[in-house]
């Protein structure tokens, strides 16, 4: 499992190079998520590729749309993936623009939801998953209507499309975030984090001790993950059957081996955001590994490794809705 993570990091920093090479003058936070959802999904980034299907991009969509804002490289490197790009946007936009009927906010955040639900449901399910996204939202924004905002609608996504009991689901995030507040504190990363929390169906006082273990010996080891974006990731890895020591032993070595690559030394991102790439690689490796297990262990690592691409994809909008500001 190591030396397969190690990989996927050496395979991260060569993406990153080919994104640099064929979206020069675009924004670095948006290029490293496209490079880790080309990685996750095992595909070596091809400069002309790229931007062919930049082009087609373009010429499905209009000049002001959101899906040429800050989501561009990451849809361009999704549909990288994608044996028929052209048909999987075209469901991507389907799926956007019924959501677009509602009253969310967030254009930017629609889209991620949209990829999400459509990387997860048939065509004929499209409307159901929709529906499942709403009702959640609307009651998480019910019950913390001061954290909840459009960049919850992602995690809304990632939740619905798992088919289980919404208010269950409900339920076990509010028993995580009540567990968990003392450890973290109350607020927006701590919401995050219990979204993942509950793709997991298990008692919410089990999984809360799971967390705050993982946390104190990755600190103990100092590689924490911190308390702010880095929480939904800590979550995530705390879903997978391994031991909290091989767990930091992957993340020691992996952000190692990454600081080493060009666009992830010190200078470049801070050690918590580089341990976040490495554990998504992990959680990628382990949700392939899984493939040959229980199906609903499958589907699990696939809702979370989503989820934690939704996370950083979320965190790359608001670090390049902020350098922007900066600009002004």
């Amino acid at each position: 499992m190591k030396d397969k993570v190690i990989n996927k990091c050496e395979l991260l920093g060569y993406n990153r190079s080919v994104i640099r090479k064929a979206f020069v003058l675009e924004s670095e936070y948006m290029g490293l998520s496209g490079a880790s959802i080309l990685t996750v999904e095992g595909v070596k980034g091809d400069v002309e590729k790229l931007k062919e299907l930049d082009k087609l991009l373009k010429a499905n969509t209009h000049l002001f749309s959101g899906f040429r804002s800050y989501n561009r490289l990451p849809i361009v490197c999704k549909l990288a993936t994608k044996n028929e790009p052209e048909a999987y946007l075209h469901k991507v936009q389907e799926i956007y623009e019924v959501m677009q009927g509602r009253h969310w906010t967030g254009s930017d955040y629609r889209i991620i939801a949209a990829v999400i639900i459509a990387d997860h449901a048939k065509d004929s399910d499209y409307q159901k998953y929709i529906d499942r996204t709403n009702e959640l939202y609307e009651k998480m924004s019910r019950n913390h209507a001061w954290l909840t905002d459009s960049a919850d609608i992602p995690f809304a996504a990632t939740l619905a499309v798992t088919d289980r009991d919404i208010d269950q689901l409900v339920d076990d995030m509010e028993r995580c975030y009540e567990g968990l507040k003392k450890k973290f504190g109350r607020g927006n990363p701590l919401q995050s984090l219990t979204h993942i929390m509950a793709l997991q169906p298990e008692p919410a006082d089990y999984k809360c001790a799971k967390v705050a273990s993982l946390f104190d010996d990755l600190k103990a080891a100092k590689r924490s993950l911190g308390k702010s974006n880095e929480l939904p990731t800590l979550g995530a890895l705390c879903m997978l059957n391994l031991p909290n020591p091989s767990v930091v032993e992957i993340i020691s070595e992996g952000e190692d081996y990454l600081k080493t690559q060009k666009g992830f030394g010190s200078f470049s991102m801070d050690s918590a955001a580089r341990r976040m790439f490495v554990a998504q690689m992990l959680l990628s490796e382990y949700a392939e590994t899984a493939s040959t297990m229980d199906t609903v262990i499958t589907t699990t690592m696939m809702a979370i490794t989503m989820a934690v691409e939704a996370c950083m994809l979320t965190a790359a909008i608001a670090a390049s809705n902020a350098a922007n500001s900066a600009t002004y």
